[in-house]
């Protein structure tokens, strides 16, 4: 591995090499990510590979995968789609199967399997800026991308024993459906409050709850205080520059994240062509802040708006950036508050509160927190 990424920048020196391996002492994650190797389209080996990507990561090697839908054997649809759905929450993501098996492509299932697999494929390219923070933290600190539950509640006995749920990063709980035939499972919620990704329904933690999970949903679930940034739909990557990035946000606690932008293609990042920035939020159920952190680095960001939409809203929000008052839509059914700015090099101050029920004035909470 090592000797095929030394070749491949001899070969382009402006490029960056991709180098996959299915082998590796320690270390190994300075040459090439890994992938699992030849597994089955079997329940069993769909299960085991939850267990065998989460240890990867807590052994040094962030960037990881397996073949989703299996590569030896011929996968069946209902296993195609449970795979495929989590598959799109690993750090390595793709499907891949061997010479003599049937196609597993996602149009190879009927149209009800492909449509259900393509909404995942454009969700996790929706989540791009979501994983390149955390692949830029795995970088920095070798923290895993994809994370057992114990990694963020150490004093949790059940969390300890979980093995088929992960964290990807510390604000999505993924909970697969790795059972043939179900449509419901257990989940294990650590403390705190989570919002459920599809109804947006607040739970609170530290227990077990059950989950329905009909064929075309797989149980998803996010902690209150969230900071996640999504993009619009590709139909590949680099397709359309990065105009317009929604931080969806979900009330009821604090993050931050690490912002960084580069070409994605070649080395310059290391020499400076790149540019970052810091974003740190914290809200209660009244209001909330969100901090955008002055741009540092060369490189000149192509975000030309942010896209703030607030999750969990009762009432309406009335909301200011760097204390000018901005337009606020308001969806009662939904929960959720959507406004827009445009993208400044310095820092940037959003402030948010809920507006009492009963008249147009703001609720006075203070200084916005958790």
């Amino acid at each position: 591995a090592r000797t095929s990424r030394v070749g491949s920048h001899k070969a382009a020196p402006d490029q960056r090499p991709f180098v996959i391996t299915r082998a590796g002492w320690a270390g190994i994650q300075k040459h090439a990510l890994v992938w699992t190797g030849d597994n089955s389209s079997t329940w069993q080996h769909f299960e085991d590979s939850l267990q065998t990507l989460l240890n990867l990561g807590l052994s040094g090697v962030p960037f990881c995968g397996c073949d989703a839908g299996g590569f030896l054997d011929n996968c069946t649809p209902e296993l195609f789609i449970r795979w495929m759905q989590c598959a799109a929450f690993t750090p390595f993501f793709r499907a891949h199967t061997n010479t003599g098996t049937i196609d597993h492509e996602p149009w190879s299932f009927g149209p009800a399997a492909e449509a259900i697999v393509r909404h995942y494929i454009g969700l996790r390219y929706q989540l791009l800026p979501y994983l390149k923070a955390l692949f830029v933290e795995a970088t920095h600190s070798g923290t895993p991308i994809m994370r057992p539950l114990f990694w963020h509640y150490p004093d949790d006995p059940v969390a300890a024993q979980i093995a088929d749920q992960f964290l990807l990063g510390r604000d999505l709980l993924v909970a697969p459906i790795v059972r043939q035939g179900a449509v419901a499972r257990s989940v294990h919620l650590p403390d705190g409050d989570w919002f459920s990704y599809w109804t947006g329904e607040k739970i609170a933690g530290g227990q077990q709850v059950v989950a329905h999970a009909p064929i075309e949903f797989m149980p998803l679930f996010v902690r209150a205080g969230a900071l996640i940034p999504f993009r619009e739909i590709q139909q590949f990557t680099g397709e359309r520059p990065l105009k317009e990035v929604t931080l969806h946000l979900w009330p009821g606690g604090m993050s931050s994240l690490r912002w960084s932008e580069e070409d994605g293609v070649t080395n310059r990042h290391a020499d400076g062509d790149r540019t970052e920035r810091e974003l740190i939020h914290s809200s209660g159920a009244k209001g909330g802040r969100l901090v955008i952190g002055r741009a540092v680095g060369s490189r000149k960001s192509s975000v030309r708006y942010w896209r703030i939409l607030l999750r969990g809203t009762t009432t309406r929000v009335r909301a200011t950036v760097n204390g000018r008052r901005v337009d606020v839509h308001h969806d009662p059914g939904s929960g959720i508050a959507v406004w827009k700015f445009a993208n400044r090099s310095g820092e940037v101050v959003i402030e948010w509160e809920q507006l009492n029920r009963r008249s147009r004035h703001p609720v006075r909470t203070g200084r916005p927190g958790p």
